[in-house]
């Protein structure tokens, strides 16, 4: 064979090599391949503390916060602390690699913040709590560039929530050292968030979050608590699943 032939064989899967690439490249910039959104979210989350159980020179003692034996040890306002469905702000913020113009994995990083005062006579609890996830999964959106203004999206995602508690207990009145002490605690536990939202179109690489939903639950574990008014003894909080829930707003840059 000589070299025009061979030329000639080598041109056509070339030029066929070429063009399929050509194709592909034209079809992955059809789509947005990267997405960076970011804003602000607002929590409604329950405490995944469940019965916990003291220890005190008299012995270990356990108690269920959310009943009237919580009530009446922790005091019916610092109840709620445990018990009840509490706001939290913070932020909300993801990166999603869309690898199909309608499916892409998406990494999320939240954070929700709350501080609140509980005051039950003499009784004053200074409450500080933290809850950070950190997940990734699924996203389903219409990624086209020429696709319509207004792109509803879903996701599906897990991981790990880590919650960090605080409270400063002070009652002038008491002796030492029940008058004034600290307790705290942290868990790192599995997650869950389902939810989803609208973006609308405000510009070639810019959308506007107009709203994000999520079921957001904690399937809280059991950890040991530090301070307290015997802080060389045990003291042990048992995990429940937390039930939360988010809504938010931001930007979404392609």
């Amino acid at each position: 064979m000589n070299h025009k032939n061979i030329l000639h064989g080598l041109f056509f899967p070339i030029a066929f090599t070429l063009c399929a690439t050509g194709a592909l490249a034209q079809r992955s910039r059809d789509y947005h391949r990267v997405e960076v959104a970011a804003g602000f979210s607002h929590m409604r989350a329950e405490s995944t503390v469940g019965t916990e159980v003291l220890t005190s020179p008299a012995g270990p003692q356990t108690i269920d916060p959310c009943s009237t034996q919580g009530a009446a040890f922790f005091g019916a306002n610092f109840q709620r602390f445990f018990c009840a469905r509490r706001g939290f702000n913070g932020f909300d913020a993801a990166v999603t690699y869309n690898f199909h113009k309608y499916v892409g994995v998406k990494g999320n990083l939240s954070g929700h913040f709350n501080s609140e005062k509980f005051v039950d006579g003499a009784q004053t609890e200074n409450s500080r709590a933290r809850i950070y996830n950190f997940l990734a999964g699924v996203q389903i959106k219409d990624n086209r560039k020429a696709g319509r203004a207004l792109k509803p999206f879903a996701h599906a995602l897990f991981g790990v929530a880590r919650v960090n508690l605080q409270s400063a207990h002070l009652v002038p009145p008491a002796p030492p050292p029940f008058n004034s002490f600290t307790t705290a605690g942290q868990d790192a536990s599995f997650a869950l968030k389902l939810g989803g939202g609208l973006d609308i179109r405000a510009g070639e690489h810019l959308d506007v979050r107009v709203i994000e939903i999520n079921y957001n639950p904690i399937f809280g574990g059991e950890r040991a608590l530090s301070g307290g008014p015997f802080p060389t003894l045990p003291q042990i909080a048992k995990g429940r699943t937390a039930h939360n829930f988010s809504v938010g707003f931001g930007i979404v840059l392609h």
